[in-house]
């Protein structure tokens, strides 16, 4: 999640990656429970008062194979969660299987219908800046990387509707990675091969946005390979603050890049880690002067999580390593990771504050194998966070059942 959200029903069924360290055991949840992470106590999920920890949520119904991908708040009562596979069967992929779209209104989770003539299978990517201005990626069943479709849904308040995307109206290798909106903008990332994919939404047309020069000039980067910069994640902080993370090569230097949109053009912002092949799979943070970027190398080695106070940047090295799935920060600047160590399907909740890292189990629930999740949000001006994400059951074939979960701070 490189950052990854999946573009078709296909990934719902595949989870498997690079084998690396465990982290140790912890309690069970049962499905639908709301006992705390650290099993310390019993509560609903929407029950004050709580003490503070992670809880077991309870999703919309759904049949299995099911998962959700991703998830975004605006404020206590508004949050949006994205998924796939309802209902999917593996002896009839192209048929089966339809995509979820959870909204949460600070009590409960319930399910959105989307329209009858939408072709999407799966929903990959959430992001909003109102409640009358929600957007969705989505995307049909696809049977090979060149046959991408980029679906797009705009959701006014009272109706979803569909906002034409021509680069991705017809069969491609493009992938869209990356979503955030902000002052009524849409902005997307993603690839096409090795061209970098950055367009704005205005409103009423799509513009498609030059990267630096770095990425695109200069002849070969290393192993006689063109110059890139691959995109994962963006994060808007306002129409003139914008960030981007991913991996890039050009001559002297590949590694770990954020890019920044200042209102005017993208700049490529140097983090002080150069020639190491990490990948940034995620980036946010509270504005401008406190963004965070975490990722990995090799969808599962070394850790690298890199912060900026607007004068700076520190990089931490120290985690063990995973495969790192997601980040967000909270009210407080706290950065949270969703950092997932396979093959065994365990997940850990990992967080920086008093000058060290503090990993948080993640119980796998009574009746599951393992456990996998896929995104997480801090709802603004609170200390309560969102996340997302599936379970493994254990049948043959291996389903999946959706998962989400909420965090209480302190008060």
């Amino acid at each position: 999640m490189v950052r990854w959200r999946p573009v078709a029903i296909t990934a719902v069924l595949v989870l498997a990656v690079s084998a690396c360290s465990h982290p140790p055991s912890g309690p069970t949840l049962a499905f639908g429970g709301a006992r705390p992470a650290s099993g310390t106590q019993s509560a609903t999920a929407t029950t004050p008062p709580r003490a503070p920890g992670w809880y077991s949520a309870t999703p919309p119904p759904t049949k299995p194979t099911t998962m959700y991908w991703d998830v975004a708040a605006l404020d206590a009562t508004h949050a949006w969660s994205v998924g796939g596979g309802d209902g999917y069967s593996v002896d009839a992929p192209a048929t089966t299987g339809h995509p979820l779209v959870a909204k949460w209104d600070g009590r409960q989770w319930t399910r959105m219908e989307l329209p009858a003539d939408w072709k999407a299978t799966g929903v990959s990517l959430v992001a909003a800046d109102s409640p009358t201005n929600v957007w969705i990626k989505g995307s049909p069943w696809i049977t090979s990387p060149d046959a991408n479709l980029t679906m797009l849904l705009r959701y006014d308040g009272s109706n979803w509707q569909q906002v034409a995307f021509p680069p991705g109206a017809t069969p491609s290798s493009l992938t869209i990675t990356g979503m955030a909106v902000v002052g009524g903008h849409t902005w997307l990332v993603g690839h096409e091969g090795v061209k970098t994919i950055i367009q704005e939404w205005d409103g009423q047309t799509w513009k498609a946005h030059q990267p630096p020069a770095e990425c695109t000039q200069g002849g070969t980067s290393f192993a006689g390979m063109p110059n890139f910069c691959n995109l994962n994640s963006v994060t808007a902080f306002g129409p003139d603050d914008i960030w981007a993370a991913g991996n890039g090569a050009w001559a002297g230097f590949k590694g770990p890049l954020l890019l920044h949109w200042d209102g005017t053009g993208w700049q490529v912002v140097q983090v002080g880690s150069y020639n190491e092949e990490f990948t940034l799979v995620a980036v946010a943070g509270r504005s401008g002067t406190d963004v965070w970027a975490a990722g990995h190398i090799n969808m599962g080695g070394k850790q690298l999580v890199v912060h900026s106070d607007g004068k700076s940047w520190q990089a931490f090295r120290d985690l063990p390593d995973a495969v790192m799935t997601d980040l967000t920060v909270d009210a407080d600047g706290q950065p949270w990771l969703i950092r997932t160590y396979p093959p065994a399907s365990t997940t850990t909740f990992t967080t920086y504050a008093d000058g060290k890292w503090t990993d948080t189990l993640v119980p796998t629930p009574n009746g599951a194998s393992g456990v996998s999740m896929k995104a997480v949000t801090a709802i603004p001006r609170t200390r309560h966070l969102l996340a997302v994400g599936g379970v493994d059951l254990p049948t043959n074939p291996v389903t999946i059942q959706a998962h989400f979960m909420d965090y209480v701070g302190k008060p």
